[in-house]
């Protein structure tokens, strides 16, 4: 080789070596610059919370459930949390209001189909962090119910008052029947409220498609920031009626009627729906940084029947029974939470709100506490007892009305009513203390005092 050769080889690898130096350095300061990326990004997930109306746990697979399949929703506990152990208000707006403010019903419930725009909501949590935030599906909140109309009830902005941007609502400022003719229907052709304009579907629009196809938009549009998504779904609540595909969906009259052999395939439509979702997550590449969260906002509808492996479960809706409070709670978060876990804590609607706040950074605990901690593995301090108070100042429902104090497997009435859960889940015997040996009489005791530390309700 010649000394020009040999000079310009030499070079070659001296530029060579400046390059390999420099390919180095970068990537000893992008890679901790990914890693801030990546921990900003979890400290701000996205979150959608799911809330079926009207289904208990019977309903769904992953609880055991030989009624009904659910694939999407099992597969979304395979790769997160199961909870066993959840519990809501009997009935809808008594749940709504305290999920969304993480307060006990005797602190801030003020009549059926109402929540007072004084209250703060997870909503307006989100909107601290600078989420952009929607809601889709069932409202009922405004106080269109009942004979006497609320203050505000036909105010659009109340919404946005609660901390959300954009909506796509059923029972927002009409009634289903207002005297004009028209049923503002829930479900075939309904009738929907979406960012200040009504939506009179009368072409055989589902509306649960409607308020799907919203949702995915709205992740669609937002995918480069964070959001939080609250979908208190129409189903499975009645009327029974035909879903689309079904063979009667074209037949007018079923779909005016409610029809219990149609709620499995309701059951099966929410299944599809929350698949559509995960599935719009997944396209966007955002399922790994989504908090997902699914549940009911009370017990089944009392016409169903369901099997739970062997053993039928009524309906027990608008009931303080296990069957109107016990309802499912699924929670996944695939990039940091954990996955094909079955928690036995004990969980309340009161939660929610404490949950979110510690998810995005804020101190606001209202009447609950964080389940957090169970959804990322860490260590979470547990309960001894729950509380659920009850009174629905709705009409026939006020017979229900009570006040109850459980744990996995007890339950205290404030009559004093014992019941032992796992020998007697339809508390048709209720125990006699005096029998029973000292380490039970010891939990009845503790019931006890917590019950006599309750705000005084007769």
């Amino acid at each position: 080789m010649n000394t020009l050769g040999f000079l310009m080889n030499l070079r070659y690898f001296y530029n060579l070596g400046k390059i390999m130096i420099i390919r180095y350095c970068l990537a000893f300061i992008l890679m901790p610059l990914a890693s801030i990326a990546l921990n900003s990004r979890n400290s701000r997930p996205n979150v959608i919370l799911i809330m079926a109306d009207d289904m208990g746990y019977e309903c769904l697979s992953c609880y055991g459930s030989t009624s009904y399949s659910t694939p999407n929703i099992d597969k979304l506990a395979s790769k997160g949390v199961r909870f066993n152990h959840c519990y809501s208000q009997p009935l809808c707006t008594p749940s709504r209001v305290k999920i969304m403010t993480g307060k006990y019903n005797f602190r801030n419930y003020e009549g059926f189909g109402y929540l007072n725009p004084n209250e703060k909501t997870f909503g307006n949590l989100f909107k601290e962090r600078n989420y952009a935030t929607c809601i889709a599906g069932k409202w009922q909140l405004n106080g269109i119910s009942g004979k006497d109309r609320k203050d505000g009830w036909d105010d659009h902005n109340r919404l946005k008052h609660f901390g959300f941007d954009e909506y796509c609502l059923w029972q927002f400022t009409h009634k289903v029947n207002e005297g004009d003719g028209r049923r503002k229907e829930r479900y075939k052709n309904p009738y929907i409220e979406r960012n200040g304009e009504v939506v009179d579907n009368r072409s055989g629009d589902y509306g649960p498609d409607l308020f799907c196809d919203f949702i995915t938009d709205f992740i669609d549009q937002k995918r480069n920031e964070p959001f939080f998504i609250y979908y208190p779904m129409v189903l499975v609540h009645d009327p029974f009626v035909p879903t689309p595909g079904n063979l009667q969906w074209n037949n007018n009259h079923m779909q005016s009627k409610s029809d219990p052999r149609y709620f499995a395939s309701m059951v099966s439509y929410t299944d599809k729906i929350v698949g559509k979702i995960i599935d719009k997550l997944r396209e966007c590449h955002l399922e790994d940084n989504t908090l997902i969260i699914f549940t009911g906002d009370n017990g089944t509808n009392r016409r169903v029947y369901s099997k739970l492996g062997n053993q039928v479960i009524r309906g027990g809706k608008g009931t303080l029974t296990d069957a109107g409070t016990h309802v499912p709670l699924i929670a996944s978060w695939t990039s940091v939470g954990v996955k094909a876990e079955v928690s036995d804590e004990l969980i309340t609607f009161a939660d929610f709100y404490s949950t979110f706040s510690q998810l995005i950074g804020l101190d606001e605990t209202n009447d609950g506490s964080s389940f957090l901690p169970i959804i990322k593995g860490d260590k979470y301090k547990s309960r001894d007892n729950i509380v659920i108070h009850y009174d629905p100042m709705w009409g026939s429902q006020n017979k229900n009305r009570g006040r109850f104090i459980r744990n996995q497997r007890f339950k205290l009435y404030q009559d004093n009513r014992f019941y032992d859960l796992i020998k007697d889940p339809l508390e048709e015997n209720a125990l006699d203390v005096s029998t029973l040996e000292a380490k039970i009489v010891e939990v009845y005791e503790q019931m006890k005092l917590r019950q006599k530390n309750l705000p005084k309700w007769n």
